[in-house]
């Protein structure tokens, strides 16, 4: 699915048939979701989840990640803890080649450990890096209900159905959202030029957002899919949970380019 809009081919059709085409159209879907055939779309329903995600403000986060690297991909998951609203938390890779690596988050910095020869925090401000642990789907926010936002007003999307995930039931919703939109609507010049430049870079115009839904209207699982180039599988427990984790010892900080620390994160 696009997000980009497409060419419409009743625009140039006379009001009579153009209204008729509509009816008719209406009508078949009306019988098909009264027939339980294809499900109707809460228009709200993405709305009311990012607000309660929101509200809730922290969880325990897992991710699953796949990269792809030409003809090489490879696998990674992660385990940790998200406060939304003061932009802190925690995750540590469990599985993979970045298996050991600990990243914590405290605004407006990320440390990152197990990426230098040297036992040292790689300290990045993440007011130029650029970058998030949701990236540019959230448009480098911390809350993961951004993503729900800008799937709705960046994109377009449907209602899959409900699914079983561990433990829990949820509503699937599927689209895509427009990186030359979500770039348009960006009200802060600084992350609307971050916006363009990633999708120059990765030679994208569109990416791809599944959301899970739980009958608590929060978000149960947000898989992010970069075509060709990666994907990140999120779930999302404990909602509230506290988030306690100190910033290291200014002795075992390195900023980038000292220590055997990358310039970039």
């Amino acid at each position: 699915m696009s997000g980009l809009s497409r060419w419409n081919p009743l625009q140039f059709t006379r009001a009579g048939k153009v209204f008729s085409s509509l009816v008719g159209v209406a009508s078949i879907v009306g019988t098909l979701v009264a027939l339980g055939v294809i499900a109707p779309v809460d228009e709200n329903a993405l709305e009311a989840a990012a607000d309660k995600t929101s509200e809730a403000g922290s969880s325990r986060v897992y991710l699953k990640r796949t990269i792809v690297d030409g003809s090489t991909t490879r696998e990674e998951e992660a385990t940790g803890e998200l406060d939304y609203r003061t932009e802190a938390g925690w995750l540590v890779y469990v599985s993979g080649p970045a298996t050991g690596l600990r990243i914590l988050i405290r605004k407006p910095f990320v440390y990152e450990l197990g990426i230098s020869s040297e036992s040292v925090w790689c300290t990045y401000d993440l007011r130029t890096a650029g970058s998030s642990l949701f990236g540019v789907a959230t448009g480098f926010s911390a809350d993961p209900a951004a993503a729900l936002v800008n799937l709705k007003e960046s994109g377009t999307y449907e209602r899959i159905g409900e699914e079983d995930l561990p433990g829990r039931r949820a509503v699937h919703y599927q689209g895509s959202v427009d990186l030359a939109t979500l770039q348009q609507r960006e009200l802060d010049p600084h992350l609307a030029k971050q916006i363009g430049e990633f999708a120059r870079s990765q030679g994208l115009s569109t990416f791809e957002v599944d959301v899970w839904v739980g009958e608590d209207e929060l978000v149960s699982r947000l898989k992010l899919t970069y075509e060709s180039i990666a994907t990140l599988d999120w779930t999302f427990s404990h909602y509230g949970t506290q988030v306690a984790e100190e910033v290291p010892p200014s002795d075992e900080l390195a900023a980038p380019g000292e220590r055997g620390c990358p310039v970039e994160p």
